[in-house]
Formats: C-alpha cells, structure tokens, sequence
C-alpha cells in the first residue's frame, strides 16, 4: 500500500504512459470510489490496475495537471464527458477546475459567434447581444449535457425570439 493510501495505476495504449493516482484524486469520482471498495471487498488489495481507452486521454491529462490554462473548446467537452461518465462529485476540486476550463472554452466558443460591426447596428444592442451569447454559451458548457456546438440557433436567437419562450 502507498504511504498515500490505495492508489489507481492507469495505463493507456502507449505502454509508456503509466499514471498512478492517489486518493486525493480519486476520491473525486463516484465510480472510481466503487472500483477501490469492490477490489478492496473482492481480492484484499488497496491498488487497482485500469487500462484506459483512448478516449479518455484528454481526461488523464487534465487529472494529472497537464491541461493548465488549456481552454480549447474539443478537449473540455472531452474531459466534461469523461468526468460525467466517472461521475466528478460536485464541489470538489477538480470539479472547481473542470468548470473553470469549461467556463473559458465558452467564452472561446462564443467569440467565434460574434462578430463586433459597428457599422450595421447599435453598439448598446450589439455588446448586449453579445454578452447574451456568452451568457448562453457558458451555461450550455457547465450543464454536462449535450455539446453546446450543436446549438447554435439557440445561442444565436436574438431577445425578440425570446418573448414566446416558457421556462
């Protein structure tokens, strides 16, 4: 047993790429809590060995810290679904810097949606507009549920388009 309690050794296909995580981390994730008590009840070990697919690269890199200040908007969504699928428990720290990245891939998102001509409208109703958008886009990030690019009419509809909706 490591001096840090029972441990996680990731393994990934690139035999090379071994991460092993403590407690402190996966204490974090509902369903890696159920993987160390199962093996603890099961087989009497306090260390688990998990072959990774490659699908949650993003989401190795982002526990073991290598994702700092990556706000590419392909690799949040990514680690946002990986930490869904594992189960993140709220208000833990990584949840703290997963929304903090997702929060900066949705600001990242929506500028690419916006567009500053001064020469067609108001510049009030414009940063208005604007800041809307970014309201929209950081609220479909932070909602774990489908991705956000795919709703691009809903970001884009203007206030007026906004009377008729029910919440």
């Amino acid at each position: 047993m490591s001096i840090f309690g029972p441990t996680i050794t990731f393994h990934t296909s690139d035999p090379t790429d071994v991460v092993v995580i403590s407690s402190v981390t996966w204490t974090q994730f509902a369903y890696l809590r159920n993987v160390i008590h199962d093996n603890a009840r099961e087989e009497g070990t306090s260390t688990v060995d998990v072959v990774l697919p490659d699908d949650f690269r993003d989401w190795l890199s982002f526990v073991r810290d290598g994702a700092k200040r990556r706000w590419d908007v392909d690799f949040a969504l990514s680690v946002r679904e990986a930490c869904t699928s594992l189960g993140l428990i709220r208000g833990t720290r990584l949840d703290g810097r997963l929304e903090h990245m997702l929060r900066g891939a949705a600001q990242q998102f929506a500028s690419s949606l916006t567009a500053w001509d001064l020469s067609t409208c108001d510049f009030v109703q414009l940063v208005a507009r604007n800041t809307t958008i970014r309201a929209r886009c950081t609220a479909l990030f932070l909602q774990h549920g489908d991705d956000p690019r795919c709703q691009v009419d809903f970001l884009l509809r203007t206030g007026d388009d906004d009377a008729g909706e029910t919440s």
